[in-house]
């Protein structure tokens, strides 16, 4: 990033009342970051329903106190169930192990 940049961020935010606004000022100031932002927020998304996915089939498999498991042995494999199922042929792509 660059002073002009910073400079501009900087002036965004100090005429901004709250965050949709900043939001909107940046969306406007540069095209490319609207894109960006709606990529993160579709993969965050997805990455949140999987991680939720992943609580309640621990939750119905061993209760509300599943963190406290001593032997977590299936951890890993119901976590790659449900990423595999929220982001389907993606997975492998986004999880290269």
């Amino acid at each position: 990033m660059n002073n002009k940049d910073r400079e501009h961020i900087g002036y965004l935010l100090s005429i901004a009342h709250n965050l949709e606004e900043f939001e909107q000022e940046l969306f406007e100031y540069d095209k490319k970051i609207k894109e960006e932002y709606e990529a993160y927020v579709y993969i965050q998304g997805r990455s949140e329903k999987a991680e939720e996915l992943f609580r309640e089939r621990m939750s119905h498999k061993h209760g509300n106190m599943w963190s406290c498991l001593r032997d977590k042995s299936d951890y890993g494999p119901m976590l790659e169930a449900a990423r595999r199922e929220i982001y389907g042929d993606e997975y492998d792509f986004v999880f290269k192990k």
